[in-house]
């Protein structure tokens, strides 16, 4: 699977091979065929790895904190760092996934999901919030504002117009 990465990097998902991930893996074809059944597989399998590792290292920084606009705070410094310090990954999960067919969107639909629903949750519960409810904006789980903490985001009640 490390070898996928650079592959995709270097010559984009369009034009990555299975010979391609082979030769830099330093792999025979039938060892890639015993845990792969094509580029695509390949490729979601790193995919997968690495949106593991990022959730890992973000949610340890977010969870580090004690207001909500320090866990945010910390948790992109998190992303940032592991995105500059691994280009070919980033390269990967951020351009070259938009190319890799439906089944990779869908994958990186649900990661995009599932670091938005992280916010302001407990770490033995960010995990398990319900399917969709970060794209409702449900706030139920979210912890009650610091009060040094500004009230952005959260829904305000419309006032009505006189004479509409």
């Amino acid at each position: 699977m490390a070898a996928v990465s650079p592959a995709v990097a270097e010559l984009g998902y369009a034009e990555m091979s299975v010979e391609a991930i082979i030769a830099r893996a330093g792999v025979s074809r039938k060892a890639f065929y015993q845990h792969f059944k094509n580029k695509e597989d390949a490729f979601l399998a790193a995919y997968d790895t690495v949106v593991r590792q990022q959730a890992r290292q973000i949610r340890r920084a977010y969870f580090e904190e004690t207001t909500l606009r320090n866990r945010l705070r910390a948790g992109i410094n998190a992303y940032m760092e592991f995105t500059a310090s691994q280009p070919d990954v980033a390269r990967m999960c951020i351009v070259e996934v938009l190319a890799a067919g439906p089944r990779a969107m869908s994958r990186r639909n649900e990661a995009m999901r599932m670091f938005a629903a992280h916010r302001g949750e407990h770490p033995r519960t960010a995990s398990r919030l319900p399917p969709g409810s970060a794209d409702r904006g449900d706030d139920r789980r979210r912890p009650p504002r610091d009060r040094d903490e500004p009230d952005h985001g959260r829904p305000h009640q419309r006032t009505p117009r006189h004479g509409r």
